[in-house]
C-alpha cells in the first residue's frame, strides 16, 4: 500500500546516501570530486562524478525493486584493494517490511501505541 511505498522510498533516499557517504570518507573517490546537500537536516557529501551518479543511482532502482517486493535481507558495499581482497564491509540489514507496517493495536482507552514485539 502508499505506506509501503513511502518506507520503500525512505529506504532507498538513506541507501543513496549511505553510499556516497562510504565513498567520500574512504576517499574511493577524490574529495573534491564531492559536493554538500542537505539530507535529514544534515549535511551530506554526495559525488559530482556523472558516472558515480549514474552507478549509485542503478544500484539503488535495482535495490528498491527488490525491497518492493519484499525479498531484501541486506546490502553489502564492500571496499576491495586492485586485486579484488576485500578491505572492509558495510552491511545494511533490512527486516520484513511487513513488520514495519504493522498497525498498533489499541489499548484499553482507545489510544494507540507503537507496538514493541
Amino acid at each position: 500500500g502508499k505506506a509501503k511505498g513511502v518506507l520503500v522510498d525512505i529506504l532507498s533516499e538513506f541507501l543513496e546516501v549511505f553510499v556516497h557517504l562510504v565513498l567520500y570518507t574512504r576517499e574511493i573517490y577524490p574529495k573534491e570530486t564531492f559536493t554538500r546537500k542537505t539530507k535529514y537536516n544534515t549535511t551530506v557529501q554526495v559525488s559530482r562524478h556523472s558516472g558515480v551518479c549514474e552507478y549509485v543511482s542503478a544500484l539503488v532502482r535495482d535495490v528498491k525493486d527488490i525491497l518492493s517486493a519484499d525479498l531484501l535481507e541486506k546490502v553489502v558495499v564492500c571496499i576491495h584493494d586492485e586485486n579484488e581482497k576485500v578491505l572492509e564491509k558495510f552491511v545494511l540489514e533490512f527486516s520484513d517490511l511487513k513488520q514495519c507496517l504493522v498497525a498498533p493495536k489499541p489499548n484499553k482507552q482507545g489510544n494507540s501505541k507503537p507496538r514493541l514485539d
